[in-house]
């Protein structure tokens, strides 16, 4: 049975076999302000796209033209 992934972001349920969705993880080093604290979180296509909207500084973004 496979683990039920949620949007930290919205809350929806993600349909893992379904839908894309974003998985980060972040261990923070020494000299951060959560030193040493490890963060993981899931993200919806959705909130993604509404994340992205609200940088000062835009992602870098790039075509895949090979599929591996």
């Amino acid at each position: 049975m496979e683990k039920k992934i949620c949007c930290n972001k919205c809350g929806r349920e993600l349909l893992q076999n379904q839908e894309e969705y974003l998985t980060i993880k972040k261990q923070w080093g020494y000299f951060s302000g959560v030193d040493q604290k490890v963060y993981r979180f899931h993200i919806c296509e959705e909130c993604f796209a509404k994340m992205l909207s609200e940088f000062r500084i835009p992602a870098e973004c790039w075509e895949q033209t090979e599929m591996l």
